[in-house]
């Protein structure tokens, strides 16, 4: 069997294995409703003057204003997928199979990342079709798969590559409790709090940067006046930094491995 087929199956298992979560659902129908609220106050009643912007940067702008949350379940909910077989005892079986490391790895970081991201999409999709409504065009949904897939997935895919290592390590209660601080922390705290804060710089996951430089949405302070560089930047990292991530997990588990 190829390695290519090996890691589809592996991606199909993962994916099956993270959508058959009732508890995923659940939460992310919360999340759904908490966004189908959010949007009203951002078309009708809106303090920013959507009015002046050209109908992408409206779309940029609800895209990156109601996705913060549902990126915070994602990490929530990631938190426990690599744990899960050392606890149920099937590592070793995995290691068993003609699979190599690499490809179970890379199976396994897209199978969840796809499976966490399904739920968080549909719901993004709800409140995209109230604002296609509420704006009268259906213009508004192909420009919201620009804006999801350029702001929202690169700070997903950073955030799947640091959860799946870090909860090698760490105790997933302890990592959840730390990752909703950090994602806080790293996305809405202002310089003039006194605390240094990512949410200031181009590694900002929620991708504050990337829409206010591609976009021209912004939002906070501090990002106010971006060019599309700083955009660009903050995008590029947000895609290579997983990779070096998954990288430097995969020499650890391989390390981990020779020891046994």
């Amino acid at each position: 069997m190829s390695q290519r087929a090996i890691l589809w199956g592996v991606i199909r298992y993962e994916f099956k294995m993270q959508a058959r979560r009732r508890s995923l659902w659940i939460v992310f129908a919360g999340i759904a409703l908490i966004m189908l609220a959010a949007i009203p106050g951002n078309v009708i009643n809106s303090g920013r003057n959507l009015q002046g912007m050209s109908l992408l940067q409206q779309v940029a702008a609800v895209t990156l204003d109601i996705n913060w949350l549902p990126a915070l379940g994602i990490g929530v909910f990631l938190a426990d997928r690599f744990p899960r077989e050392r606890s149920n005892r099937v590592d070793e079986l995995f290691e068993s199979m003609v699979g190599t490391l690499n490809t179970r790895l890379a199976g396994k970081y897209l199978g969840c990342l796809l499976a966490t991201l399904l739920p968080a999409f549909l719901a993004y999709c709800f409140a995209i079709i109230f604002l296609a409504f509420s704006k009268h065009t259906l213009l508004v949904l192909p420009l919201s798969l620009i804006t999801y897939t350029v702001i929202v997935v690169p700070g997903v895919c950073f955030v799947t590559a640091f959860t799946l290592a870090c909860t090698s390590l760490m105790w997933v209660p302890l990592y959840q409790f730390f990752f909703i601080g950090y994602w806080f922390w790293g996305n809405m705290l202002g310089p003039k709090n006194g605390l240094p804060t990512l949410s200031t710089t181009i590694l900002t996951p929620r991708g504050s940067f990337i829409a206010a430089g591609l976009f021209g949405i912004s939002p906070l302070n501090w990002t106010q006046g971006a060019t599309p560089l700083p955009g660009i930047a903050s995008l590029l990292l947000l895609l290579l930094i997983p990779l070096l991530v998954m990288l430097l997990f995969y020499r650890y588990l391989r390390w981990q491995q020779s020891r046994k």
